[in-house]
């Protein structure tokens, strides 16, 4: 039963659950491998060594591409834990994009050489998304519990650069490795990547671990402060993830921005970035089996790309569209004036009380 609201308290996006329904995901991140070389202390997964049973035969996943390339032509990250290790995985590129979709690589580059570089050109893959945990080698090597990770990586940077291939940074931000923030953002710059995007550790996999040492709100606000001031301040690229509270933020502080840089000011509400949860709205998780999911985060699955049209289930899951409902919101989400546009954490609120459309629990905004 949906919760009443107050009067007056909630307006709705243009995003609304029958846009999101009708348009279809704008990217989807399939799992191709569960298998991975080495072992980050933040991995959704405790990922399984290269060569373990369980992912899809080359035949299951040319099926599996088929349902999304029918259902909608998009976005669809190659993901992992470390996507490289799969053997077909250059034959597979070049179907999706045969079928209609933009293929985008996200690795950690430990496996990253030449001979790579020169196939994700052959087979026209759009952009290629390299993980950095660190600034340097020690602390880059250190999360990611291995050695030379941030070596091996640079040179995979060089190498996509040089092929004219576009690529882009992505930093998974903890207690411990967050003091280094400006630091990577400065590499991201000198480095040429078109975009930085950071991810806030969520409790999944490994990251359970570190997710009994959060950053405390005070911490974690002004560091969301910090990102929003240095987006704009360079007007370089930053995508925040897994922190809703930052569309929060970023509609609070719009009044800074100079008029060209606040679509609010220009009456132009749905041109603004999208920083808000957008599982199941914007976006999706097909796991390596072909489970279906609202984020890598958020495992409540809809059903199987195997066996059941991909349409069907974006447009008619039971997960999907109680996700696409904020009236379905609990807590003080549920009251919130900035719902729709923020949502919560919906994995972290899951993964702390058990209940994923309960408050998020990691902010610290109190709704009047």
């Amino acid at each position: 039963m949906k919760k009443k609201q107050p009067v007056g308290s909630r307006k709705k996006l243009p995003i609304t659950s029958e846009h999101s329904r009708v348009a279809g995901p704008r990217y989807v991140l399939w799992e191709v491998s569960r298998a991975c070389p080495i072992g980050c202390q933040d991995c959704r997964h405790s990922s399984l060594p290269p060569g373990a049973p369980g992912d899809l035969s080359t035949e299951q996943a040319v099926k599996l591409l088929d349902n999304v390339s029918a259902a909608y032509k998009t976005r669809i990250h190659f993901t992992g834990p470390e996507p490289l290790v799969r053997p077909d995985l250059f034959d597979l590129a070049e179907y999706a994009r045969q079928r209609g979709l933009d293929v985008v690589l996200c690795t950690n580059a430990v496996a990253y050489d030449a001979k790579v570089a020169r196939k994700l050109v052959e087979v026209r893959v759009k952009e290629v998304q390299i993980s950095l945990d660190g600034a340097s080698g020690r602390s880059h090597d250190s999360f990611r519990r291995t050695q030379n990770g941030f070596v091996q990586a640079i040179k995979g940077l060089d190498l996509v650069r040089l092929s004219g291939v576009r690529f882009s940074l992505s930093a998974t931000l903890t207690k411990q490795n967050v003091e280094e923030l400006p630091k990577m953002l400065n590499l991201s710059r000198k480095l040429g990547a078109q975009m930085l995007t950071l991810f806030f550790n969520v409790p999944a996999g490994r990251g359970r671990a570190i997710a009994g040492d959060p950053l405390d709100d005070a911490t974690y606000m002004q560091w969301l402060n910090w990102i929003f001031e240095q987006q704009f301040l360079y007007r370089y690229p930053i995508q925040v993830v897994c922190s809703p509270q930052f569309e929060r933020l970023y509609r609070e502080r719009a009044g800074e921005l100079p008029d060209e840089l606040n679509p609010l000011r220009q009456g132009q509400e749905n041109l603004l970035p999208r920083f808000g949860c957008l599982a199941a709205k914007e976006f999706c998780f097909i796991a390596a089996d072909g489970t279906v999911y609202p984020c890598p985060y958020l495992l409540e699955p809809a059903g199987n790309a195997l066996e059941t049209s991909f349409a069907e289930l974006w447009q008619k899951s039971v997960p999907f569209d109680t996700l696409r409902d904020t009236h379905h919101l609990g807590g003080k989400c549920g009251i919130c004036k900035f719902a729709d546009f923020c949502s919560g954490c919906r994995a972290v609120a899951r993964a702390t009380t058990g209940d994923y459309m309960a408050a998020d629990p990691a902010c610290e905004y109190q709704p009047v």
